[in-house]
């Protein structure tokens, strides 16, 4: 069974979601994988996706920063989300499909210009996270 996956930094998933329109008409993706939503759960463009095929969602919102969310053209079912680096950021959520495939969504920090530890908190951050998913 083949399964097409796509991902995408949207940076704002409301602003963009005639974009996503336009994206699932010519791609026809099964899953759609989303980062940096910058939108609460409850603020998602839930019935313009599933009016585009996509009724499934799991998701994991922030307002004004982060989040991530899945779609789905089949039911999913939530698996959880990991805080990797203890930030309190809504960067990971993952799902189960009904084939039994858990696909997992990341939104790592981007860890600012300064690539210092000591004189950049993002970078720290993102240092951070990255290792807390090695580990994981």
């Amino acid at each position: 069974m083949k399964i097409k996956v796509t991902t995408w930094n949207i940076n704002s998933i409301r602003i963009r979601t005639d974009l996503i329109k336009k994206f699932v008409i010519k791609e026809n993706p099964d899953i759609l994988c989303f980062q940096e939503c910058k939108s609460t759960v409850d603020k998602m463009p839930v019935d313009a996706l599933a009016s585009a095929g996509y009724p499934y969602m799991v998701a994991r919102g922030q307002k004004s920063y982060n989040g991530v969310a899945i779609f789905s053209k089949t039911p999913i079912e939530d698996t959880g989300s990991v805080d990797f680096a203890d930030l309190g950021h809504a960067r990971h959520v993952s799902v189960l499909l009904k084939n039994g495939l858990t696909i997992h969504n990341f939104y790592f920090p981007a860890g600012g210009d300064i690539p210092d530890r000591a004189l950049n908190l993002k970078f720290a951050q993102k240092l951070d996270y990255i290792k807390g998913v090695k580990e994981w």
